[in-house]
């Protein structure tokens, strides 16, 4: 999940985000794996334009013309958002938005909840966490180990040890 956090440090730009890709009410930002820090100018630094700034550096996305093109809109409409002249997104451009950016169309629009989309999952997944969860701590380890050797009794690559040597293959004759 991507946390906003607002910080008064020094502004660091690691993903070579293009300058104008923070301007208006921000200084800088610093984003590391989980969160981005926002040093703001103002008082009000989470208008609209700020949200989606901090969605596009979340992304990758250097540019309102790269944002413009995944979204396929024209590049006036995307400027016209970035530099405050709306407010407010009609519903079919903030669901776009909201799918491009994976961002929480709600946080885009009301700056309410988390800025991540939820994680959609399946049942199934929701009953296997749910079963872990109810496990004694000390069972869930040997849980675990259970489930790495039926994997590797099907020939498949554990996803919770992906970095474990595997094994040697045997020599056919």
């Amino acid at each position: 999940m991507l946390a906003i956090v607002h910080d008064g440090g020094l502004p660091v730009n690691p993903t070579g985000l293009h300058p104008t890709g923070l301007r208006g009410p921000y200084s800088g930002f610093q984003m590391t794996k989980d969160s981005i820090k926002i040093k703001a100018k103002g008082e009000d630094d989470m208008t609209l334009a700020g949200r989606i700034r901090i969605g596009m550096a979340a992304k990758g996305i250097k540019s309102p013309a790269e944002l413009a093109g995944k979204m396929k809109l024209r590049r006036q409409t995307i400027h016209k958002w970035m530099s405050g002249q709306v407010e407010k997104l009609e519903p079919e451009y903030l669901f776009r938005l909201s799918d491009v950016l994976e961002m929480s169309a709600r946080w885009l629009a009301l700056k309410e909840g988390a800025p991540s989309k939820p994680k959609e999952v399946s049942m199934e997944y929701e009953r296997v966490l749910d079963l872990y969860d109810a496990l004694p701590d000390k069972v869930r380890d040997s849980w675990i180990q259970s489930g790495d050797a039926l994997l590797t009794a099907a020939g498949e690559e554990s996803r919770a040890q992906p970095f474990r040597p595997k094994p040697a293959a045997s020599a056919k004759r």
